[in-house]
């Protein structure tokens, strides 16, 4: 018996596991071996189905900046110590990179309607700016590693590569066989908890594993060419 556990729509899980079925009933594998080439395949689809962020955030205009300017005009007809304290409050800066994610950061400005935040960046003139480590994306094409760490068990199946190494808590998978009364059943479970990773999907998890199911079909289709090929049929 092969068994997979997925929060998707029914059908996408459906053809998946009758292609599992498939793969065992035609070929003989072994569980476990069935199991974790159908993870190879889904974690590929996944991967697939995940943005690559830019290297550099989006640099947008301090909508406040005119409005600290004006500030500092008025102020430093007052004094010197209302002029200080204005430009603080409006912003010090013309520009601004707009970050992917929330998070509470010191002379940040939210974006009109909410949304992501924007802290502030110390440059007049938009090029140095976009130069600027707050603009800069480190971690770029994380998301699509992430799910590649799902596989750290099963990596001899796999030609993707693992990239920089990612903590457990993050993600991990792991194959694991149960004993189901006279059965054995291979189980790998595959967990990702990158926080931002709802936003990084550019198509939903069933239509993922609905192209994973055609990856497995495909793997099957050839295997079954080769053994024909080497039988000499």
């Amino acid at each position: 018996m092969i068994d997979v556990n997925m929060k998707v729509d029914p059908m996408s899980e459906v053809r998946f596991m009758r292609e599992m079925h498939r793969r065992a009933a035609i070929l003989a594998r072994g569980q476990k071996g069935i199991v974790e080439i159908a993870a190879v395949k889904l974690v590929t689809s996944l991967r697939a189905g995940t943005v690559q962020s830019p290297k550099r955030r989006v640099v947008l205009e301090n909508p406040n900046y005119q409005q600290a300017m004006e500030a500092l005009k008025q102020g430093r007809k007052r004094s010197p110590k209302g002029a200080k304290a204005s430009l603080t409050a409006g912003g010090t800066w013309p520009w601004a990179a707009r970050m992917d994610y929330r998070v509470g950061l010191k002379n940040s400005i939210p974006l009109s309607g909410g949304g992501s935040l924007m802290p502030l960046i110390g440059a007049k003139k938009k090029g140095d700016a976009n130069r600027h480590y707050l603009a800069q994306i480190t971690r770029q094409g994380l998301a699509r590693r992430s799910w590649t760490w799902m596989l750290k068990g099963v990596s001899k199946l796999s030609d993707i590569k693992m990239g920089d190494p990612m903590p457990t808590s993050v993600a991990s998978g792991k194959t694991t066989m149960k004993t189901q009364g006279p059965e054995t059943i291979a189980e790998w479970v595959g967990v990702n908890r990158l926080h931002y990773m709802r936003a990084a999907l550019k198509r939903s998890i069933g239509s993922s594993i609905h192209a994973a199911s055609t990856l497995l079909s495909k793997e099957t289709e050839r295997e079954i060419a080769k053994l024909t090929h080497d039988a000499g049929y």
